[in-house]
């Protein structure tokens, strides 16, 4: 049952890229042949219709172009008009913008109010992770609003909130909705279709939110410092950076899988096959429900965010290297190696292209 489940939802989501032509492969005959085809006729290779419409022939045909946000930009998410909302880790804000870029608007995740006892501060965010460790460019006034993580759930936004320690709702008219207490250091978030989940790198734990009503409904131990939350559809994946370990967790709350990853960092995709997890030293591993694994491999150094283009590739942020690397993700092939701004921290895929957080360049860079 649960492979069928995996089934469905990665069929599912070839079918809504146009892959039906796709999957049919090389028996589907050329223009101009009969089903039978013609013994003198040769077939046309395999070509992925979703990059033909887009018009991505090969990585890094777009050019590298990049957009202002907030500071210090670290996460992003996609609604379901095709909005894309980035947390701005230094401005305690977040951005909403077209996949092209165009600015829709900047909103602030707590209101006056919340802040009037909070002294002011200055620019705030990670350069790097090694071992559960950040390395901060500057301190920050306990109680400073921090956006870490960010993801959409249906009919809202929701940020954790590394700073104040919350979990904050926002509706997609950027109003905050409401702001829930979970862990400390709430560092990364994500939505299995009725939950919140937040990763609490300071307390060890996630917290499980219902998101109807913004009550916590339960908290789960994890392993030590959990910096990264991914959905697989069926199960929630916890990467564990002071504990070496990858987790794949039951909605419950139980151990289903545990992966050893050296160092690993709050990147994790999904294919619809295997966890896309990195790991700080520069490579990336591909994690199987079955406990296999393809990998690891090296890309950019300081690795971090990671992002599954829908079809077959991962694309994985280099923070020390100042580039991502794009790996097919049936063999681990390399593809290419695209520069983008200082230090990325994480890539969005847009269901067009990809959008990747500069975190020291304040901007975010198309791909």
């Amino acid at each position: 049952m649960k492979q069928n489940s995996r089934q469905v939802v990665l069929v599912t989501s070839l079918a809504l890229l146009g892959a039906p032509a796709f999957m049919r492969g090389q028996g589907t005959a050329s223009p101009g042949e009969s089903s039978a085809g013609s013994t003198a006729a040769t077939v046309r290779p395999l070509v992925n219709p979703f990059r033909v419409a887009t018009k991505q022939w090969f990585p890094g045909i777009r050019a590298n172009i990049t957009f202002p946000v907030g500071s210090a930009p670290a996460a992003g998410a996609v609604d379901n008009t095709g909005h894309v909302w980035i947390s701005n880790g230094g401005s305690a804000s977040v951005t909403e913008m077209l996949p092209d870029g165009v600015i829709l608007g900047t909103f602030p995740i707590a209101a006056g109010a919340d802040l009037a006892n909070v002294p002011q501060r200055s620019t705030v965010w990670y350069l790097a992770q090694s071992g559960g460790n950040h390395i901060w460019r500057d301190s920050a006034p306990a109680g400073t609003p921090v956006p870490a993580g960010i993801a959409f759930a249906g009919d809202s936004i929701w940020i954790a909130d590394y700073g104040r320690g919350l979990a904050v709702q926002m509706s997609l008219s950027g109003v905050v909705l409401r702001s829930v207490p979970v862990g400390l250091g709430p560092f990364a978030i994500s939505f299995n279709g009725s939950q919140v989940w937040v990763a609490n790198e300071n307390s060890n734990s996630v917290s499980v939110i219902n998101a109807a009503n913004g009550a916590v409904a339960a908290t789960y131990d994890t392993g030590v410092a959990p910096v990264g939350l991914e959905c697989d559809g069926e199960h929630m994946w916890i990467s564990n950076s002071s504990s070496n370990t990858v987790v794949e967790m039951n909605f419950d709350g139980s151990t289903v899988t545990t992966f050893t990853v050296a160092d690993p960092t709050s990147g994790l995709a999904w294919d619809g096959v295997r966890m896309w997890a990195s790991s700080f030293a520069g490579s990336v591993v591909g994690l199987a429900p079955d406990g296999t694994s393809l990998g690891p491999i090296a890309v950019g150094a300081g690795t971090q965010g990671v992002a599954f283009n829908g079809v077959d590739w991962v694309y994985v942020a280099g923070l020390q290297s100042n580039n991502v690397t794009v790996v097919r993700v049936t063999d681990g092939k390399v593809m290419a190696v695209l520069p983008v701004g200082s230090e990325p921290v994480a890539v969005i895929f847009t269901g067009i292209n990809m959008l990747v957080t500069n975190s020291l360049g304040n901007s975010v860079s198309l791909l």
